[in-house]
Order: structure tokens, then C-alpha cells, then sequence
């Protein structure tokens, strides 16, 4: 799995036209943005159970890898679904992508070349209130460069809904959205060329996630704007996190 960081220089010019946006945005504190390596140090909370499921190997691939949280069905059926239905829709993806593929042994190294496939957290967060996971799915072939996915479950227990982008943040006036743009901008280093609304369009939303501490944001292996995990501290932000999730 590869996950790349970014770092952000400061910006020192201050638009006329939105003056009430904190100038923390322009010139943040050194430790506000990647400042939490979740490749290296997963956010894991320790008293959500994992557990794991194993494939092994055969003549179509080299075996898989699942490690899910595992939380009461009866609880939390919501999640516990979305959780069930992440696991089925990857190993049938992954099943109809080598389906006609097949591992290949190679005697002079010893070794098998073939696909495999992996998923795990990367973020765990949850209390009495949300739940917020951030689950990567990743496929892998012998020797060459791994593609993958995050997949985020943010989830209000309280309302019995889904946490959206715009449920988590205050975006209600212009100054907000603007906020909002130039902060994450800088956090994904792409200050030159960032538009939240067509951001947003193009993706049905931002993925993110978020514990007692940070907000990450995710783009996958693919992503026009690059691949990786940013991460901003939350107390830089308070101002706008709707007053619910602070």
C-alpha cells in the first residue's frame, strides 16, 4: 500500500472580500496540517474489536486479507451493514477482476506471481454518539505498485444517519465555503488550482474522517488531484465543525 504526504508552505495574501475568515487560514500554526502519519500510526481506537478474514491462495490469486471492525449487529445495525456490504462488494470485485487470471510459479526464484488483495483500517473512531471508520481497499500484483481505495463510514448513532460533508461542517455562508476551500486546499498542497463545489460535484462529496484530535481527508490511488491522506487539527477548526462533532 503506498500513501503519500503532503506539506504546505504559508500563503501570505489575505482576500478583501471574505475578512471575517480567521487568518489561522493563511498563516497556520508549523503542526496544523499532516502532522499525523496514518500509514505508519493508524488512528486505531483500542476498545473497537478487530477481526479478520483469510483466503488463501489458489490458482486465481494469492490470497486475501480482510480486517474489519467488528461491532454488535444488534447495536449497531447500520454500520454493522455498511460494514457487510463493503467486504461483499470488494471480494466480488476482486473476484471478477482475476477471474480469468491465474498465479503463475516461477521455479528459478521459488516464487508465485499473481494478484492479491487487502483491507484494513486506518482510522477508528467511535463514541457514544458518531462512529467514524475509514476502511482502505487495496489490490496488489507481484512486483508492481498497489492501487486502492478509502472508504469512509461516518455515522451520527444519536439521529440514526449518515455524516455528510456539509452535516459536519458549517458551510452556511460564502465565508464559510470559502474558509473551507482555502483550508483544504492547503492541506492537499493544491492552492493554485482547488474548487471545494466542483471538488465536491466530481466526487458526490469529500471523503474524510475524524477522531477526538484530527480531520483526515482521502484521495484514492486515482484521484485527479493525487493520492494520499491529509490531515488537519481540529481545535484550528472549531469555529467550523458543526457543534455536535466537536
Amino acid at each position: 500500500m503506498v500513501v503519500a504526504f503532503y506539506s504546505c508552505t504559508d500563503q501570505k495574501d489575505e482576500p478583501k472580500e471574505v475578512p471575517s475568515i480567521s487568518k489561522e487560514v493563511y498563516h497556520p500554526p508549523s503542526d496544523t496540517f499532516n502532522v499525523r502519519d496514518l500509514l505508519r500510526g493508524p488512528s486505531l481506537q483500542l476498545d473497537i474489536p478487530l477481526d479478520t478474514i483469510e483466503i488463501p491462495q489458489n490458482k486465481k490469486h494469492k490470497g486475501m486479507t480482510i480486517v474489519y471492525p467488528k461491532l454488535s449487529k444488534e447495536d449497531f445495525p447500520e454500520v454493522y451493514k455498511s460494514i457487510e456490504e463493503l467486504i461483499k462488494i470488494s471480494k466480488k470485485e476482486f473476484y471478477e477482476m482475476v477471474k480469468d487470471d491465474k498465479v503463475v510459479y516461477h521455479s528459478e526464484s521459488g516464487l508465485y506471481e499473481g494478484w492479491s488483495m487487502g483491507m484494513g483500517p486506518v482510522s477508528l473512531y467511535q463514541t457514544d454518539k458518531v462512529i467514524s471508520f475509514s476502511i482502505e481497499d487495496g489490490r496488489a500484483y507481484t512486483g508492481m505498485p498497489s492501487g486502492f481505495e478509502y472508504n469512509m463510514i461516518n455515522y451520527d448513532l444519536e439521529r440514526k444517519k449518515k455524516i455528510t460533508f456539509k452535516d459536519y461542517f458549517i458551510l452556511n455562508t460564502a465565508a464559510d465555503s470559502a474558509y473551507m476551500e482555502r483550508l483544504i486546499a492547503r492541506a492537499m498542497n493544491r492552492e493554485q488550482d482547488f474548487n471545494l463545489k466542483k471538488f465536491i460535484e466530481f466526487h458526490e462529496g469529500i471523503n474524510f474522517s475524524f477522531d477526538d484530535d484530527y480531520v483526515y481527508f482521502y484521495r484514492d490511488k486515482y484521484d485527479a488531484l493525487g493520492f494520499g491522506i491529509t490531515s488537519i487539527k481540529k481545535k484550528y477548526i472549531l469555529d467550523h465543525i458543526n457543534p455536535g462533532y466537536r
